[in-house]
Formats: structure tokens, C-alpha cells, sequence
């Protein structure tokens, strides 16, 4: 009688142990394929509910870096699409009406030159917002006048818009002295 009770117990014992662990593994397996609002049940023992507040901790911290990858992606793509659309509309500027006038070609091909440079720092922000996000890198805050920074900006489009025949209005208040990393902010 006694090995019979001790039989049951410890199966009934090791039911309560593997149960929540059965169901740890199960909602594990559901969120490594992508889902990242499983909640994980613990019960049973502290250590199983221990685990399961980890796991639920860790899911929602993978899905708010989930949500950030993809913000980022659209981000880079429409920034990197600006400069690549400027590239080439300076670049058929000089084809089609510059060519002959060697002031009008240096200035396009000076666009062509900053919008370049402006490509590979945006291409370096992405490597630099991982370690912004992480701490390891810095902001190199500076104070400068918003002002010139935009007209300088506009001035950029100039060539481009009047190609496109858009016009860009600005019509400034006065200067505001603002204090933030001039790269960044352009």
C-alpha cells in the first residue's frame, strides 16, 4: 500500500512541477516564430512563476525592439530616397542644361558632392543609433542659428524644384539660436 501511495504522490508531485514547464516551452516555441504577445502561465512552484515574469519581461522588451527595427527601416528608406532623387536630378541637369555653362555645372555637381556626403552620414546615423541606443555613442550638442541652417537646406533644392517646377516659399522669423547636434538635426 505504501509503494502504491508513494507511486501516486510522486506522479501527481511530478505533474505539478512539469505542467507549468510544459506550458513555458509551449508559449516559447509560439513566440521564437514571431508572436510576440504570448504571456507565459508560471503556477505551480515560485522558480516556474519566476521564469514565467522573465519571460513575459523579455517578450515585451523583443516586441518594443521589433517595433523600433521596423520604424527605423521606413525611416532610412525615405531618408536615403531624398538625397538619391537629388543625385540624379543634378546629375540630369548637368546632361541636359549645364553642360555648356561651366558656373551652372559647378554648382550642380557641388549639390551632387554635399548630397553625397549627406548620403554617408546618413548611412553612418544608422550605425550610430545603435550606439546612441545603447549609450556608447554621444550627442555633440552645438548652438547655431536654425534660420541659416534651413536656408542653407533650401538652397540645396533650388536647382531641383525649379526643374520640377515646384516652388519652395520660406519666409523666416528672426534668427533663433537653437542648441542641438547640427548633424543630426539636418
Amino acid at each position: 500500500i505504501l509503494i502504491v501511495l508513494a507511486f501516486i504522490i510522486s506522479l501527481y508531485v511530478s505533474y505539478k512541477i512539469a505542467k507549468p514547464i510544459t506550458k513555458i516551452t509551449k508559449s516559447a516555441r509560439k513566440m521564437a516564430t514571431g508572436n510576440y504577445d504570448i504571456h507565459f502561465e508560471g503556477g505551480g512552484y515560485a522558480e516556474a512563476q519566476l521564469l514565467a515574469d522573465t519571460l513575459n519581461y523579455a517578450g515585451k522588451e523583443i516586441s518594443k525592439v521589433d517595433t523600433l527595427q521596423r520604424d527605423l527601416i521606413a525611416n532610412v528608406s525615405h531618408d536615403l530616397r531624398t538625397p538619391l532623387t537629388m543625385l540624379k536630378a543634378y546629375a540630369e541637369m548637368i546632361r541636359d542644361l549645364s553642360g555648356d555653362n561651366p558656373q551652372k555645372r559647378q554648382q550642380h555637381l557641388n549639390i551632387i558632392i554635399e548630397e553625397t556626403d549627406r548620403l554617408a552620414l546618413l548611412v553612418n546615423d544608422m550605425l550610430d543609433l545603435s550606439k546612441l541606443e545603447s549609450g556608447r555613442q554621444k550627442l555633440n550638442p552645438s548652438e547655431f542659428g536654425i534660420r541659416g541652417k534651413l536656408s542653407e537646406i533650401i538652397d540645396r533644392y533650388k536647382g531641383v524644384s525649379g526643374k520640377m517646377d515646384y516652388h519652395i516659399h520660406f519666409n523666416p522669423d528672426e534668427e533663433r539660436i537653437v542648441c542641438c547636434d547640427v548633424v543630426k538635426i539636418e
